[in-house]
């Protein structure tokens, strides 16, 4: 189990160990998947689990007898996005960037070495093959997604290691794997001021994204159109770059 720094209570500790084993792709896990995820021992997890049953934290799912999130862990979701600088501007010029675009527009903030979807928005129709699933709260690599490349290419070129994994692992075939490769794209992302994101994280998908700033300068998140790439040619790319960039410029002058 990885440290990040003093732990006081060592039960405490490993109970938020357990909620973070939680995600998207794993919402359910029984109490041997968790055990084997922290190197614990399983009637110690047994224990840790009932404990947050009892708190309202989790609860079994009678379907598949495996334990998951509660609904009460998004009352924490809710007090949080609701604190985010700015919430109801980014939201509002997301929705009609969204709409002019026909395109999903995702915002994110950079969490250590990950980005962290905070909102997405969708035009108001959509084709069933366009079907891009929701985002929010969930993280991803900062190296291999165009958000997470654009906030990196607005930080000073000595901070972006500090926000890298030890090892750039490959997603896709398209995966930017080398940090001297990564390195050369964040330095065409700054100087265009959009970056893209060719299937490096998900196949088949294709995302441009733009680093977001405050009046004062400072660097807030960053903002991206997503969809197949099918919906995102070649040609069509500078296009919505532009777009984007005109709305992190609209999110800026109004903040």
């Amino acid at each position: 189990m990885e440290n990040t720094g003093e732990v006081k209570v060592k039960s405490l500790y490993k109970c938020l160990k357990i909620l973070e084993c939680f995600t998207a792709k794993t919402p359910d896990l029984g109490i041997t998947e968790i055990a084997k995820k922290l190197d614990l021992n399983k009637s110690n997890v047994f224990n840790m689990i009932s404990t947050l049953v009892a708190a309202g934290y989790v609860e079994k799912n009678p379907t598949t007898d495996h334990y998951r999130l509660s609904l009460k862990m998004l009352e924490f979701s809710y007090v949080i996005t609701s604190r985010i600088e700015y919430q109801a501007i980014v939201m509002q010029i997301m929705q009609r960037l969204s709409n002019e675009l026909n395109h999903a527009v995702l915002f994110g903030v950079m969490h250590g070495t990950q980005v962290l979807y905070l909102y997405n928005t969708y035009p108001k129709s959509i084709s069933n093959d366009y079907l891009v699933r929701s985002l929010m709260g969930e993280k991803a690599p900062l190296y291999c997604t165009s958000l997470g490349k654009a906030i990196l290419s607005a930080l000073p070129k000595e901070e972006v290691s500090v926000h890298l994994d030890d090892h750039l692992v490959p997603f896709t075939k398209t995966t930017l794997t080398s940090v001297e490769e990564l390195m050369r794209d964040l330095k065409l992302s700054a100087s265009r001021g959009y970056s893209v994101d060719n299937s490096e994280h998900e196949q088949g998908i294709r995302c441009i994204g733009v680093p977001v700033r405050a009046r004062d300068g400072r660097l807030i998140g960053g903002m991206c159109v997503s969809g197949p790439v099918q919906h995102i040619p070649d040609d069509d790319i500078e296009r919505l770059a532009r777009n984007l960039i005109s709305a992190s410029f609209e999110i800026r002058n109004r903040t």
